[in-house]
């Protein structure tokens, strides 16, 4: 186990280096100049600034998982899993270049989901199979809907596949621990050039793709029993919880839920004055919190004596920020709603 530890270390290592030493080299040589976020009524930021980073980690984490698998021997394969990402990937890069439609991007997302469904061995019936797709789907771009602020995404990337990459390792399944350390080191590598003030973006194609992963490693972990069902779901929870409330808030007000806005949370809680640094670290500490616990509960529900024990702390847990992000949701739009009254005040005067 010393030797495999070692392994890990080494492999993250280079990771995150190779990340940081490929960043550096295509900003200083302006390369992927093409590939640029222009601002726009809905961004958060005022300056053209490049969107390649996802180009760069996402090539540098498939590359280095094809080695892992030469290290470590894979209990579970993965091969299918880079060729959907390959696939994600090339489908946002067009988007990234050349802005396509929703509909198209959702039509690709939906097939290579199936695609992914149909090569796991999920014993489930049609209803549950339906439910695990549009999971699915909407993951896919969860990380994409919460990439509008510095940092946020690739901190959040950094903290949630390092819980799976514990999760794995202590459930003793080496190769897939690896497959996520690697995620997460290389999403640290590029947090160094993403993080307040931002440098460079992920763009489509590091959103989507890590998106992606966060739902199909979930999904993988629960069906080899590495992690119950809900372990993915508190982790990602502040994303899923964002996302959802807002795309059911929008749907609800018959608005184009499809098109870029400014109606996430963490996108207000910018608008009212606190900074990209404050948002990031602010849930940065939420995730950490939340993914310490899981990890605790994990670690129980391994233990018959308190598994009964562990299940009813788990609901409870799942109750408790079900209400803290209810308390919270609720107070933005307050704030919120005031802060649009305050500002028609002014303009009428």
């Amino acid at each position: 186990m010393i030797f495999d530890s070692s392994i890990f270390f080494v492999v993250m290592l280079l990771c995150f280096i190779s990340t940081i030493l490929a960043t550096s080299t295509v900003l200083f040589f302006n390369l992927f100049s093409n590939i640029k976020d222009i601002p726009n009524k809905r961004s958060l930021h005022n300056e053209v600034k490049p969107k390649f980073g996802g180009i760069i980690f996402m090539t540098i984490i498939l590359i280095f998982w094809l080695v892992s698998d030469f290290l470590v021997p894979p209990e579970i394969s993965t091969f299918y899993l880079s060729l959907i990402t390959i696939s994600l990937m090339a489908v946002s890069l067009l988007d990234d270049v050349k802005s396509t439609s929703a509909l198209v991007r959702i039509i690709f997302h939906s097939i290579l989901v199936l695609f992914f469904i149909l090569n796991i061995n999920l014993d489930l019936n049609l209803l549950y199979m339906c439910c695990i797709f549009i999971l699915m789907v909407w993951m896919t771009n969860l990380f994409n809907f919460m990439d509008g602020s510095d940092g946020l995404a690739s901190g959040m990337a950094v903290i949630g596949f390092g819980s799976y990459f514990i999760a794995s390792f202590i459930a003793g399944n080496l190769n897939f621990a690896i497959k996520n350390g690697i995620i997460s080191a290389c999403s640290l590598g590029f947090l160094c050039f993403n993080f307040p003030p931002a440098k460079v973006f992920m763009g489509d194609v590091g959103s989507i793709s890590l998106g992606f992963l966060s739902g199909a490693i979930g999904i993988i972990g629960w069906e080899k029993e590495i992690w119950p069902f809900w372990f993915p779901l508190i982790v990602f929870s502040p994303f899923i919880a964002d996302s959802t409330v807002t795309l059911v808030k929008r749907i609800i007000k018959k608005e184009k839920f499809w098109e870029a806005h400014r109606e996430h949370y963490y996108q207000r809680l910018i608008l009212l004055g606190w900074s990209h640094k404050k948002t990031a670290i602010i849930l940065y500490l939420v995730m950490i919190f939340l993914v310490l616990i899981s990890l605790y509960s994990l670690n129980n529900i391994g233990n018959e004596c308190c598994k009964i024990y562990s299940l009813n702390s788990i609901t409870i847990f799942i109750i408790i920020i079900f209400i803290s992000y209810a308390i919270s949701a609720i107070n933005i739009d307050k704030r919120w709603k005031n802060f649009i009254e305050n500002k028609k005040g002014v303009r009428e005067r």
